[in-house]
């Protein structure tokens, strides 16, 4: 049952990673297409004022350099999109059903997705793995609930912004290497005639069932607490890069303008035109992998209830 879920877990992620990369490349090949014509462009221009006498061979070179780098990556593109949707092909068992809505754009994608605040951490109880090592005990006659209240912290996991909760962070310290969850009341997690009545918790935990289940709790958390930073940080990231790209634009059009008033050499354009489309291009990876994040949050809290 458990090892169905995981699965089916597993399988959604890769579906939404696979989709996310697809859309990526989409919107890649869109911005390399657009440069490659604008490039086109620019070529023909370089070409025509050397052959007028105004400008230098040097010139013209590094127009046809920057026109080939936009080729390069196109290709590039356009090998990764076609690896994308043979990967999607073979996760959803066939090909991508034609006639499907036109797909939001990445930055779209995001839109109106809300984290509450407080999330409480029973919602991990779901999860998979969690639930396989609570058979386990059970199989072992544990009290479940006797283990739960001994190993699972009871805790709010986001803050009033939706990121991870002062609680979450207390918990998984030391950028996620230690645990600082520790019980030391005495439970009867263990009773029957076969074993002692009422082990205590420190010697629950050298029962394998019991030190497997503490694990996979300690995993469970890290996982939870690693997607919370990372949609944080990215989030971040991302608004920090849109402000670049902004910056880099400005930068190429300041540099052209200079470039044909004649008081700047082709260089000075060379070099913002390529910086202008690393960082668009770093903007779209990065939307990418802030959705990403948020697929890692969705299967780390166990995709939700049980149907």
């Amino acid at each position: 049952m458990q090892a169905e879920r995981a699965f089916r877990l597993a399988l959604i992620r890769d579906v939404a990673s696979t989709y996310f990369a697809s859309r990526e490349a989409d919107e890649r090949i869109a911005l390399a297409e657009a440069t490659v014509r604008s490039r086109q462009e620019g070529l023909r221009i370089a070409e025509r004022r050397l052959e007028a006498g105004v400008t230098s061979a040097l010139d013209f070179r590094q127009a046809e350099s920057l026109l080939t780098q936009a080729e390069t990556e196109l290709a590039s593109l356009r090998l990764a999109e076609a690896q994308s949707e043979n990967f999607l092909a073979v996760l959803l068992g066939g090909p991508v059903p034609v006639g499907l809505t036109v797909p939001l754009t990445l930055a779209d994608q995001k839109n109106g997705t809300v984290i509450a605040a407080g999330l409480p951490s029973e919602l991990m109880v779901t999860r998979p793995d969690i639930l396989a090592a609570e058979e386990k005990l059970r199989a072992a006659r544990a009290n479940i609930g006797a283990a739960r209240a001994a190993f699972f912290p009871s805790i709010s996991l986001t803050g009033s912004i939706g990121f991870a909760s002062t609680d979450l962070g207390n918990l998984i310290g030391n950028e996620g290497l230690s645990w600082s969850f520790g019980p030391s009341i005495s439970l009867p997690i263990f009773d029957w005639g076969a074993r002692k009545g009422n082990l205590s918790v420190a010697e629950a935990r050298e029962d394998i069932a019991i030190a497997e289940y503490e694990r996979t709790i300690q995993g469970a958390f890290r996982e939870v607490a690693d997607a919370l930073a990372g949609r944080r940080w990215l989030a971040e990231q991302v608004a920090a890069q849109v402000r670049a790209t902004a910056a880099q634009r400005a930068i190429a059009d300041l540099a052209r303008t200079r470039y044909r008033e004649g008081v700047a050499n082709y260089l000075e354009v060379l070099d913002a035109e390529r910086n202008l489309f690393i960082a668009e291009q770093t903007l779209i990876q990065l939307r990418r992998a802030e959705l990403d994040a948020l697929v890692s949050l969705y299967v780390a809290l166990g995709g939700g209830q049980q149907g």
